[in-house]
Parts: C-alpha cells; structure tokens; sequence
C-alpha cells in the first residue's frame, strides 16, 4: 500500500488532514500565525483580570447555606433591624487620661460622619445611658424589691387602720414604707457609685492608661473588602486628627471582631496562594520529568494560566464571590485542566518524532486528541456538574465553576497551547 510522506511540509493527497478542513485551517493559522492566538489569549486575559482581581472571598458561614434558608433570612431580617452586628474597637493608650478623653470626644464626630454602611453608630460613654436610667430608675426595681414595697405598705395600711380603733394598743409600730424605698435608693446609689469607674462616663481601664471606643458596623463580616475599608477610613480620620498633638506617648490601635476577621482573612487567603503554588509547582515538576522538554512548560502555563483566570472572571461575574468550599477552586481547575494539555502535547511530540513539521503534527494531534480529550472534559465537567443540584451554596457553587473550568480548560489545550508550543 501507498505511504504518505510524513517528512515534507506539504500536506500529501492523503494527507488525513485533508479529511477535516476545520483542523487544517485551525492548524494552518496556529503554526503560521501563532502571535495571533497568543494576542488574543492576552485580550481575553486583560479582560478578565479586572473581573478577578475584585473577586472577594466571603468566608462566613450564610455563604456556605441556600439563600432561602431560614436561618439565613432570619439573620438578615435581625441584621436589618438591629444592625451594627460588626464591632471595631478603637484603643487609646496613653498615661494621660485628660488627652485620651479630648481625642475621644474629636474623633467620635468624625467616625459618625462615615454613616452607613461603615459606621452605624460609635458607643464611647455611658453618660447618655447613666441619665436615662436615673430618670427612669423605678421601671429598673427588681421582682423583690417591689414585692418589700407592697408589702410593707399592706402592713402600714393595716396598722394605721387598727390605731383608728381606740381600743387598740400599739406595740411594734411597722418600718414606714417610705423607709424602705430610701433603703432601696441607697443600694441603687451603691451600685451606681460603682460606676465611677467609667471616669466622665468614658470606658477606660481600671488602671486609666486605656480608653476604648466601639464602633458598630454595617458591613459584611465575611467580607474582606468591606472589612478592610471600615478599617482603612477609621485609620484615616484617627491620622488626620494627629494624636500626638494631644499627647506625645497617645498611641491608637485597633481590635475586635474585626480585626480578628481581617487576621482571618489574612490567614486563609496565605494557604490559598500557597496550596496554588505547590499545586502549580509539582505539576510543572512532574511534566518536566515526563516530557524532559523545558520549553513545554511555558506553553502549558500561558495554556493554563489564561483559562484559569478567566474562570474566576466567570466566579465574580456569576457568583459575586468565593466561599471557603470555592476558595480552593484554582488548584482543583489546575489539577485537572492540566489533563487534555499533556494529552495534546505528548501527541503533539510524538508526530514530531515521527518527523512531521509543525503544521502537520499540530493537525494531526487535534484529529487524534480532539474526541478524547472533549470526553474526557466533559466527563469531569458533568462530574462536578452533579453537584450544583444540592442546595448546598458551598457544593453548587463549586459544581458551577468546575465546570466552566473544565471546560475552559479543554478549549485552551486546543486554542492556545498549539500557538505556544
């Protein structure tokens, strides 16, 4: 039988390229004119980028849960009617408690002037709260001690009753109930004495070297971004009010919830970039050492890279953000988008060997990879398809973007790596 010259760089009359026109014309533009491919690859990747890099990780659990929850809307609702559920404490330290106060009585204006949803309200004394419940300190009696004012009163009505009779003779006279009520202000005044602590209402420690402020917040707990611009602001009206002008050892930290989110945040977001790296890392490893062809392994990054960004593109465009079940999405997507590139390439390499030019060992690997490589995506894709029919937020969202990724991963063996190799 007839053999066809594998060696030329032109295409034979059978040639089994000619057997699908689209692979040719595909082949022939990413051997001829590879720039143009890698161009668009980097259009697209510029335009994904903005949409990835504002792509925020939303690490509470509500992200995790059906957003018809009831536990869910139950948290909104209160979330909507209380508010502040976010608290930064603002910390003054200072040995002079005169400045601490001056500064706290300038800087709470400026926090409130924020507004929502940064700052919904600032509790820095407890005055306000000492004049309302001294103005209305009867409705805060205890259970007992209404129950000793009726009761003494019942026994003085009776009393004076029987000395109305002049037959009666008084032994005991019964504790005015009058007596009694001043007996009751006295442990109030008591209690409220030891308030003084709050020197001029104002939360300072036991020792007068620290005062506190709480802010109360708005903004989404699981949230970094919304975390980061509470503090960033609070930081900005504290510098621009030049603490050390009202004394020069008043230092300004902050604490709380939220800084303890942010360090959270901060945490999670650090074993992200390093699962990636190590995941990136030993998959180039184990590709130098099965191919033993350096320059593959910046093809198969541009191959890899571009589909993996425009995944989380899709992520902020879909999905608004990532969860702690999402967050690991980039090392999954490369784990197993890695897949049809080695397919392709190993094909790629072995019609090279076998002394074919570019063009035709481009065309020939599509023909030869092109059903697997799809069967084998789509299987994945379906695999991780499955789960976006559980209500779980934390499952579905990752079944959606696994399969966009998988997906996407598969047209970027096709499209890109060719041109790059």
């Amino acid at each position: 039988p007839h053999r066809p010259d594998v060696r030329g760089s032109r295409v034979g009359r059978l040639s089994p390229v000619a057997r699908a026109p689209f692979l040719d014309r595909l082949a022939a533009a990413q051997a001829g004119r590879p720039w143009l491919f890698l161009f668009f690859a980097l259009a697209v990747s510029a335009g994904a980028f903005p949409f990835a890099k504002r792509l925020d990780l939303d690490s509470s659990f509500t992200a995790l849960l059906p957003a018809d929850d009831p536990s869910v809307r139950d948290l909104e609702r209160i979330g909507r009617r209380v508010g502040g559920l976010e608290s930064l404490t603002v910390v003054l330290e200072s040995r002079d408690l005169r400045a601490m106060q001056r500064f706290a009585r300038a800087l709470v204006p400026r926090l409130e002037g924020l507004g929502p949803p940064l700052v919904r309200s600032v509790e820095w004394n407890v005055g306000a709260y000492e004049d309302f419940v001294r103005t209305h300190r009867a409705l805060y009696a205890t259970t007992a001690e209404l129950r000793e004012i009726r009761d003494s009163l019942r026994v003085r009505l009776d009393w004076e009753r029987m000395r109305a009779n002049p037959l009666f003779v008084p032994l005991d006279e019964p504790e005015d109930p009058r007596a009694v009520i001043r007996r009751i202000e006295a442990r109030a005044e008591g209690a409220r004495a030891r308030g003084t602590r709050f020197p001029g209402g104002f939360y300072v420690h036991p020792n007068g070297r620290m005062l506190a402020l709480f802010v109360r917040s708005d903004v989404s707990g699981g949230g970094s971004r919304g975390l980061s611009a509470l503090t960033s602001a609070v930081r900005r009206e504290v510098e621009a009010l030049r603490p050390s002008t009202f004394a020069p050892d008043l230092r300004i930290e902050l604490a709380g919830p939220v800084i303890a989110q942010q360090e959270e945040h901060r945490a999670l977001e650090k074993e992200l970039v390093l699962a990636t790296t190590v995941t990136v890392a030993l998959v180039l490893a184990i590709l130098l050492v099965f191919f033993r062809r350096p320059g593959a392994l910046p093809a198969i990054l541009v191959a890899l890279g571009v589909p993996t960004l425009v995944t989380f593109a899709f992520a902020k465009l879909a999905l608004g953000s990532l969860n702690t079940s999402t967050a690991f999405l980039g090392s999954i997507v490369v784990g197993n988008g890695v897949n049809p590139n080695v397919i392709w390439l190993s094909r790629y390499f072995e019609a090279r060997r076998a002394g074919r030019n570019a063009r035709d060992a481009i065309a020939a690997t599509h023909r030869s990879v092109l059903s697997a490589t799809a069967a084998a995506s789509i299987a994945a894709a379906i695999a991780y398809g499955s789960l976006t029919i559980t209500d779980f937020r934390g499952f579905h969202d990752f079944g959606v973007l696994g399969v966009f990724g998988m997906l996407a991963c598969w047209l970027g063996a096709l499209g890109i790596l060719p041109a790059a190799i």
